[in-house]
């Protein structure tokens, strides 16, 4: 009997390389089939579907982090929706462009500056309108935070602010200069990054200082007291966020994420992150700085979508209109919005 099993299948080396394929593809079709017919066992019926959403974080917040602000929304809908399990993946700019370009795309992206390759994968959406985040005549994202630009001063009283004796903070793809060129401050100003900025403003180098909300977090963990004013002009700290998904019960789905997201009960808890919500009080009378700038709806924004290359120029125009060249702030006054 061996020599005749090995004889017909070469052995055991050959039986497993010519059944064991076979063997494979039944027990695929076996347990595919209610799938495939739609008899589906109570079990698989059970199976959560999924939302995937992406943060990239486009400005300095405020304190805490925003992707477990999203999470705590992620919580939120998967009460609300039993069978759908929220996923939350933190990316920056770059690594979530590249994920899309080799086919690998989220459901919602949350972004701001930076991204704007995201106008070219997101979905129109139903019922908004935000012109900061239009691709032509549509919607395509929708803002659920923002932050605020300040003038910061320990001992002044804000009338004889000059270019040596203020400085301006910048964040990343900020365009702190044009709210300040907007809000009438004229010089050529020492521009820090933040941490320089606060650093030495705090050590008394400077007695005035341009910055965010984020400051409004550093000098309330130092217990500094600062006076300030609301630059009321202009804002470009937005978080904004889209779909992507085209699959039409998902698209829903993403949409009712982003009517939770912005509704005013999750909104209530930006203050726990030290941001200002879109539409909604946050902040009570006690909490000064952010209290009056929540209250202050920014005159004009700037479409998120705008390259690299553009915000660099419009840089370069603020700086120019803060030294006095009008012909510049006329430019950016035709990239408002």
């Amino acid at each position: 009997m061996k020599g005749k099993t090995k004889k017909i299948f070469g052995g055991l080396k050959g039986f497993l390389k010519i059944f064991l394929p076979v063997l494979i593809l039944v027990l695929n079709i076996f347990f595919s089939y209610p799938l495939l017919t739609g008899k589906a066992d109570s079990k698989n019926e059970n199976y959560p579907e999924i939302l995937r959403v992406w943060q990239i974080d486009a400005f300095e917040g405020g304190k805490g982090s925003r992707t477990a602000y999203l999470r705590s929304v992620a919580q939120m809908f998967e009460k609300k929706n039993k069978n759908t399990l929220v996923l939350v993946t933190s990316h920056t700019a770059e690594s979530a462009a590249y994920s899309i370009e080799r086919g690998e795309y989220p459901d919602l992206i949350s972004y701001g500056v930076g991204a704007d390759f995201v106008a070219d994968y997101a979905i129109p959406l139903k019922n908004f309108n935000s012109p900061m985040c239009a691709v032509g005549n549509e919607t395509v994202g929708v803002p659920w935070c923002r932050g605020s630009y300040f003038v910061f001063t320990k001992e002044g009283d804000f009338s004889d602010i000059t270019s040596e004796n203020c400085v301006i903070s910048q964040g990343y793809g900020s365009l702190i200069r044009v709210g300040a060129a907007l809000a009438g401050v004229h010089g050529e100003f020492i521009v820090e990054n933040t941490l320089n900025a606060y650093s030495q403003f705090l050590n008394g180098k400077f007695k005035y200082m341009v910055g965010t909300q984020r400051d409004v977090s550093r000098f309330s963990s130092v217990n500094v007291n600062v006076s300030f004013k609301v630059l009321t002009e202009f804002c470009d700290l937005y978080q904004y966020i889209s779909v992507l998904s085209k699959d039409t019960a998902t698209y829903n789905a993403c949409l009712e994420f982003i009517g939770m997201l912005t509704s005013e009960k999750s909104q209530k808890n930006l203050e726990k992150y030290g941001l200002l919500s879109i539409k909604f009080p946050v902040y009570a009378a006690g909490q000064t700085m952010l209290y009056e700038a929540q209250n202050v709806i920014p005159q004009y924004g700037i479409s998120v979508f705008l390259s690299e290359e553009v915000r660099v120029k419009l840089d370069e125009l603020a700086a120019a209109a803060m030294k006095g060249d009008t012909a510049s702030l006329k430019k950016i006054k035709n990239y408002l919005v």
